[in-house]
């Protein structure tokens, strides 16, 4: 997993990069969507890598670890969704590129 993490943080900090620099918006644009297919399949690679480890652990336990996991993982999930209510918060809202101010191009 390290390897991955490492590799998704690298991306993001190269994405950070590319935001802040002095490219114009359409040169941005282009580097960023190579960049960003890269970190959704790193990210898919670093949910494959959790879910699997999750059934290498689970298989090595009794069945009464098993039912308590279990119930652990429901109180857990009954904790967070009373904590975190559900529906879209405004502050959370994705806004589209379009609506950012524009960089103005170096002549």
């Amino acid at each position: 997993m390290k390897p991955v993490m490492d590799e998704l943080r690298a991306k993001k900090q190269e994405a950070a990069k590319i935001r802040n620099s002095n490219l114009t918006v359409a040169e941005q644009e282009a580097q960023l969507t190579v960049i960003d297919k890269d970190i959704a399949a790193l990210e898919k690679k670093a949910a494959e890598i959790r879910k699997q480890n999750m059934q290498d652990f689970e298989s090595i336990l009794t069945k009464d670890q098993r039912k308590t996991l279990k119930e652990m993982k429901k109180e857990g999930r009954d904790k967070f969704n009373k904590s975190h209510p559900q529906g879209p918060k405004p502050y959370c809202k994705i806004i589209p590129p379009q609506h950012f101010p524009q960089k103005i191009e170096n002549k």
